[in-house]
């Protein structure tokens, strides 16, 4: 018996490495099914810090919050790029959750914005 019910399809590419410039590696995009509990995400601004520049220019950062639902036949990895309903976000937390029986019935997992900041 499992409490475990897919609603929508996502793409996921776990992290394979690291390239001579530090930023992250993909492995192949796996497309599989997930259910969505909370996907929101804004546009804020960034925070000043005492030690930025005398202007203290602000600039805006995409946040989100998002969870969703995993299958226990793929287990996620931390660090891996998840790409549902347009949103590229990365995985920053699991858990894996029980059913009555005490077996795994899914994973849920804590989703962040993607880091836009990457070389070309």
């Amino acid at each position: 018996m499992t409490m475990f019910r897919a609603n929508t399809m996502c793409q996921l590419q776990a992290r394979a490495g690291f390239d001579e410039y530090g930023d992250p590696q993909f492995g192949p995009s796996k497309r599989i099914k997930c259910s969505v509990v909370r996907l929101a995400r804004s546009s804020a601004p960034s925070s000043v810090r005492a030690d930025s520049s005398g202007s203290r220019g602000k600039a805006d950062q995409m946040e989100s919050d998002a969870v969703i639902l995993m299958p226990p036949s793929w287990e996620p990895s931390m660090g891996a790029k998840v790409a549902i309903l347009g949103m590229t976000l990365e995985i920053v937390g699991m858990h894996p959750r029980l059913n009555i029986m005490g077996r795994l019935d899914h994973y849920e997992v804590s989703l962040n914005a993607w880091p836009s900041a990457s070389r070309a």
